[in-house]
């Protein structure tokens, strides 16, 4: 694709909490019929570019995947579809458990979320097609491009890993591991887009060195990155910084391996 869809970044929230919360409808099907791994792995989604849809790991004997495609907002498992539009949450979650019936899964129903969301997403009752769940889907799709080309020439070891959409944030990112050891203390860089969040109501990419450096520390950031000292501490570049670039595929990558190695500058790696 050649542009994001012209909805401005900053009014993506309404389509950013449609699909926040119906993709938990994947998460509940994923924790009902795979087998629990570290840090909840087992729930992470894929992107699939063909139809512009997140979708679980395969499920089951038959391998069959849930997915949801970003826009118009449907659901889907195997060849069976469902349009969210104007459906209840309780209706989508119906119908998944009777598909999931039929191939023999367990329910979806069978399962809670477990970690806390947005209010506005843990309060919906209902799905309602937005215009800006067509611009949402693109900055995913482009994220997914950007992501796997960057850390295709990451040199590393252990290296990144998969490139995933997590339900829990929402975000879409790899994790570069720069030596073994503990998660908690060995080095890293978290490299990802967020649809939007707390820190910034919009989608921003962001790059975080881990363990968190000190931000007295921090040298100056590479336009149109910025450092973000907040509850992260991490370069981010905003969808409206990037729109305003003039090849906005070619900045987002270009942003993601310049932080990069400004990352691994200060952490020594």
């Amino acid at each position: 694709m050649a542009k994001i869809a012209p909805t401005p970044p900053t009014r993506l929230a309404t389509a950013r909490t449609q699909a926040h919360a119906a993709v938990q409808l994947l998460y509940r099907a994923a924790v009902a019929n795979l087998a629990a791994q570290a840090g909840d792995a087992h729930t992470n989604l894929a992107w699939d570019r063909a139809d512009m849809a997140l979708a679980t790991q395969p499920l089951g004997r038959r391998e069959v995947t849930v997915g949801l495609r970003m826009s118009p907002l449907t659901l889907r498992i195997g060849d069976a579809e469902l349009a969210l539009d104007r459906r209840t949450a309780s209706d989508a979650l119906a119908w998944l458990d009777d598909r999931l019936a039929d191939v023999g899964l367990r329910s979806a129903r069978s399962t809670a979320v477990t970690y806390d969301l947005p209010t506005a997403v843990a309060h919906l009752h209902g799905f309602e097609d937005d215009p800006g769940l067509i611009a949402l889907a693109e900055w995913f799709d482009l994220a997914d491009t950007a992501l796997h080309r960057v850390a295709k020439r990451i040199d590393a070891v252990p290296g990144p890993s998969p490139v995933r959409c997590w339900p829990h944030h929402f975000d879409i990112a790899s994790y570069v591991a720069l030596e073994d050891g503990d998660p908690e203390e060995a080095r890293g860089i978290g490299i990802g887009l967020s649809p939007g969040d707390a820190a910034q109501d919009q989608p921003y990419f962001y790059v975080t060195p881990w363990p968190r450096p000190p931000v007295h520390l921090l040298p100056e950031a590479i336009p149109p990155g910025r450092w973000h000292r907040g509850s992260f501490v991490g370069l981010v570049a905003s969808a409206s910084d990037l729109t305003a670039m003039s090849e906005i595929h070619s900045a987002s990558e270009e942003f993601l391996e310049r932080s990069v190695a400004i990352a691994r500058e200060l952490l020594g790696a």
